[in-house]
């Protein structure tokens, strides 16, 4: 995201506001340049309740980061969660139309979109689809089918929803302090990735982000 391979984040929580600014590296590592912490003001367990003190808090929070950093940021990515977000199940499957039978990053786009087809409440909208597995011909357990052979491609995927009122705030009141949103993350799956280990991951761990006023547990 943005010049040079510069990315920014935004953690938006109950007792904190966090900017953090980072370079991707060559071995796609990331390096911290600046960060910036503010008490949070106006949003509470995900959600806005006063715009313009979240607006300030934000503002803050991105002007320390810009200011150690040297980087004026015109895009972030949003960390989500509370008690707006939603998980549901479901499955979506495709046919493998090609001769040869392969499969590739197309196949598991358009899996991954059939995934979507499922009645929700009307009040959420889809933020992100995480895969859990994908299935080929029947075969289960399997993270990554690209370059596999077969017939009929399943995914098995984590169907993440906010509500939409509340997702819209939230990206009005980044867009209020000046940024545009490149991407909205949940952050208990966030924080996953950064902390545990593949093995952790496939085993099953308890990871508990504890929050003053909220707790989540992944």
């Amino acid at each position: 995201m943005g010049k040079n391979n510069i990315v920014a984040s935004l953690d938006l929580g109950s007792s904190k506001i966090c900017c953090m600014i980072g370079k991707i590296t060559d071995s796609g590592d990331i390096d911290i340049l600046g960060y910036g912490i503010t008490a949070s003001s106006g949003i509470k367990k995900g959600i806005v309740i006063n715009v313009d003190l979240a607006v300030q808090s934000i503002s803050k929070a991105v002007g320390q980061a810009e200011e150690m950093s040297g980087i004026k940021l015109s895009q972030v990515v949003i960390g989500l969660s509370g008690e707006s977000i939603k998980l549901f199940d479901n499955r979506g499957v495709v046919a493998i139309p090609r001769s040869n039978g392969e499969i590739t990053h197309q196949d598991v786009e358009r899996a991954l979109q059939a995934s979507k087809i499922m009645a929700i409440p009307y009040d959420r909208e889809i933020i992100d689809i995480i895969p859990r597995e994908f299935i080929v011909d029947g075969c289960e357990g399997i993270k990554d089918p690209i370059g596999m052979v077969g017939t009929r491609l399943e995914v098995h995927a984590c169907i993440i929803t906010g509500i939409m009122t509340a997702t819209y705030n939230i990206a009005r009141c980044v867009e209020k302090a000046g940024l545009s949103i490149g991407a909205i993350v949940l952050k208990p799956l966030a924080a996953a990735e950064m902390l545990l280990t593949a093995d952790e991951m496939d085993m099953g761990v308890v990871l508990v982000d504890v929050d003053p006023s909220s707790k989540t547990d992944t």
